[in-house]
């Protein structure tokens, strides 16, 4: 995050890369099964907060 503040930017929607890894099984597990189903707005904010991403940026809307 250190990078992002050097470059002028917001480093609160820098993201390191467990937080990633963490964001991405929420995501987009379950998406090869059959019974998938797009996750609704409410789900979408949840797998935020639950992989660390709070703040206005990661609100979503």
């Amino acid at each position: 995050m250190a990078w992002a503040a050097g470059q002028g930017l917001d480093s609160a929607i820098a993201v390191g890369i467990e937080t990633l890894g963490e964001l991405s099984r929420g995501w987009y597990g379950g998406r090869m099964s059959d019974e998938w189903r797009p996750l609704s707005p409410a789900v979408k904010r949840a797998v935020l907060r639950d992989a660390g991403l709070r703040g206005e940026f990661w609100e979503m809307g």
